[in-house]
């Protein structure tokens, strides 16, 4: 399963269920090596909300929206000591993007060959192309491609569990592994405000293969965040999310099925503005969804 960011977990597809009534060992994470070869097929959204109300008076308000598909051979460069991902390159089939105000557009041309890799705690692209990315180009890479950080927690660290598990059980994530991963991108939370469920959800056929329907959940209504200045407060915060997905019931196959996650993130900040005394609220929401599909690719003959 990808990791490049804590929350990805394995989607679950549309295929007819199968008994399972003995216990599985649920492995998460599959261990990749330089010069993996596959196919990505990736559908992500970003979606970020404000509105400023100032004396009971909507002063400021904004919407914006992306919608990315990616198409692309994605090629492991670069591996860390957990065999996770840590350097992939894409050579792009098809990328497209559409916003709120714009139609989908092509982003970037077939046959383009884009490197992830994460640096100083973000997403970085480079190109073998002369003509460099544009921030148009690296904001829709960055919807459907998150490059995992070297040695950090994988999905198994985070949503997994040790032991053998039957269709139907659930286990709790692990709070403070997840709250240590979160504080690097800026989110302070501690393990114990930091709540979350998977479950074994059923066994079934997928890709050819037996394979485990995992689903879970997290959420956390006390998420410490830097306000702005100004005599602005932070007042409520809440983040939530969910994710489903299938894995190969065979702990030691190293095929990728596919994987989806949808995360909701709000915050509430108030104060007073110092000369009329009128109270300012301003409400930020950020939403995000990515569905990823693999497939082999078929060599050349």
């Amino acid at each position: 399963m990808k990791t490049a960011r804590w929350i990805l977990l394995v989607v679950s597809v549309a295929a007819p269920a199968v008994a399972a009534d003995e216990s599985y060992s649920v492995r998460l994470a599959r261990p990749k090596k330089v010069g993996d070869t596959y196919r990505l097929d990736a559908k992500g959204m970003h979606r970020t909300q404000q509105r400023i109300i100032v004396g009971g008076q909507l002063v400021g308000e904004e919407d914006k929206k992306q919608s990315v598909h990616l198409v692309a051979v994605a090629t492991v460069l670069a591996v860390d000591t957990k065999s996770s991902a840590t350097r992939i390159e894409y050579r792009i089939e098809s990328l497209k993007a559409s916003s709120s105000s714009l139609a989908e557009e092509e982003v970037l041309p077939a046959g383009r060959r884009i490197v992830a890799e994460s640096k100083n705690g973000d997403t970085a692209f480079t190109t073998d192309s002369p003509v460099p990315l544009t921030p148009e180009a690296v904001e829709a890479l960055k919807v459907v491609i998150s490059a995992h950080v070297p040695e950090s927690p994988t999905d198994d660290d985070i949503f997994g569990t040790n032991a053998k598990k039957h269709v139907g059980d659930t286990w709790g994530i692990n709070a403070a592994t997840a709250a240590r991963d979160l504080a690097k991108s800026g989110l302070s939370v501690t393990a114990e405000d930091l709540k979350g469920t998977v479950r074994l959800a059923s066994v079934r056929e997928a890709g050819g293969i037996k394979a485990l329907e995992v689903s879970g959940d997290l959420r956390s209504d006390k998420i410490g965040l830097a306000a702005p200045q100004g005599g602005i407060l932070v007042e409520k915060t809440l983040m939530e999310g969910d994710f489903s997905g299938l894995v190969p019931a065979d702990p030691q196959s190293r095929v990728q099925l596919s994987d989806t996650f949808h995360m909701r993130f709000s915050a509430q900040m108030g104060g007073r503005k110092p000369d009329t005394g009128e109270k300012i609220t301003v409400d930020i929401s950020m939403e995000m969804s990515l569905e990823n599909s693999f497939s082999p690719v078929k060599p050349v003959t």
